[in-house]
């Protein structure tokens, strides 16, 4: 109640009062996620991150600018935070659902976190990389989401967001760390479709059996010679088992 009762900053405000009253907004915002009032974390990350933009936080300007960058990375998370919750409550409801109710959940999850997928391809959310449980929260659900929807030209796009977060400059780092992605995704996704009945289930199981070729290909080009270690041959070899494509395998 005190952090939402917060008066409102002042224009011309000293640069202590701008600074607390900012870390007020993060603190508020760490209380909304705890009780799941997510639409108010979106909103409070919407209103305060436009506001840091020209305020002193601190007499010294290089001080200043450095918790600038820190409570906006804050302030800015809140938006992802938000979306990626109310994703995770959709994807476990699809677990329970029925076939059409698991279409819908993953079709909101999908609607909520494209966005934030297409802001990470942009570099956007450089800051991403120092939290990855939050990255990755949000690329794997968009995944999930884009892979049981048969959606694979985006799932294509999602895969490259895993190279985003790479911290390895190799250039094949980005490719080993989608090749980890696939192993989890792509196996269970054709044992489900190999269990339905019917013409349409078999060409959806053909179509994604060609798509995640193409993506599987695609990820491994960069990984030859010694690149390709044991490892990841394992995993190459279990999603090419998957497909039943077991000379590659």
């Amino acid at each position: 109640t005190a952090l939402e009762s917060t008066p409102p900053l002042i224009a011309g405000a000293d640069p202590t009062t701008n600074k607390f009253y900012f870390l007020s907004k993060v603190r508020l915002g760490q209380e909304l996620f705890t009780l799941k009032r997510y639409d108010d974390m979106e909103k409070l990350s919407e209103a305060t991150v436009p506001m840091l933009a020209g305020v002193d936080l601190d007499e010294d300007k290089a001080k200043s600018e450095e918790l600038r960058g820190q409570l906006g990375d804050s302030l800015k998370s809140f938006k992802m935070y938000a979306h990626w919750a109310k994703a995770d409550v959709e994807a476990k409801a699809a677990d329970k659902a029925d076939a059409a109710g698991k279409a819908a959940r993953y079709a909101k999850v999908m609607e909520l976190l494209d966005p934030i997928v297409d802001e990470i391809l942009a570099k956007q959310h450089p800051e991403l990389k120092t939290n990855l449980a939050l990255a990755r929260g949000i690329l794997d659900n968009d995944l999930r989401a884009s892979i049981q929807l048969n959606k694979l030209d985006r799932t294509r796009l999602i895969l490259n967001g895993y190279k985003e977060l790479t911290t390895d400059s190799a250039a094949d780092a980005g490719a080993a760390e989608v090749l980890k992605q696939l192993v989890v995704f792509i196996p269970p996704q054709l044992e489900e479709l190999k269990h339905k009945s019917g013409e349409e289930a078999q060409k959806n199981l053909a179509n994604a059996k060609e798509k995640f070729g193409v993506i599987l290909e695609d990820t491994i080009k960069p990984l030859t010679g010694d690149k390709l270690t044991p490892k990841l041959i394992y995993f190459t070899s279990q999603i090419y088992s998957s497909m039943d494509n077991h000379k590659a395998a």
